[in-house]
């Protein structure tokens, strides 16, 4: 998953992205699906690069949509997330049985990443936190 595209200008990607065509650019929300054809045993790419050979990569673009829970009729959310104290998504890692995001957004599913809430993206941190509200939330996913 590319998360930000922070490197330096002369970095792999910002290289590629100068003489890529638009729609081919490596974008933040992109994910990683293959790197030289191998799917996920090939080699963390940050390793690849590091060695600074050249890497073909197979990018997807992610579906996005939104799912929308009303807190105030409901004790927990019911979404075990995971995150990168660094990133700014929250990564879905599991659905409770019991909470809103079951029965009122049978449409997250474990795998998604939640990119906003109320439509404002933030640290991964700052959306765990608007997770807790007690209103009517929107989420922005990806998958």
């Amino acid at each position: 998953f590319v998360d930000s595209l922070g490197g330096a200008a002369g970095s792999p990607v910002s290289r590629y992205n100068l003489s890529a065509p638009t729609h081919q650019r490596i974008q933040p929300g992109d994910f990683i699906v293959a790197m030289h054809g191998a799917g996920r045993a090939s080699p963390s790419l940050r390793d690849v690069l590091g060695q600074g050979i050249q890497v073909t990569l197979r990018i997807q673009r992610p579906t996005r949509y939104l799912a929308t829970l009303d807190m105030t009729k409901e004790a927990k959310v019911g979404l075990r997330v995971r995150y990168s104290h660094k990133g700014a998504c929250l990564f879905v890692d599991g659905i409770e049985e019991d909470g809103a995001a079951k029965s009122q957004a049978p449409m997250i599913r474990q795998g998604d990443r939640i990119v906003s809430v109320d439509s404002k993206p933030a640290p991964a941190g700052d959306l765990l936190n608007a997770l807790q509200a007690r209103a009517v939330i929107q989420l922005a996913c990806i998958r």
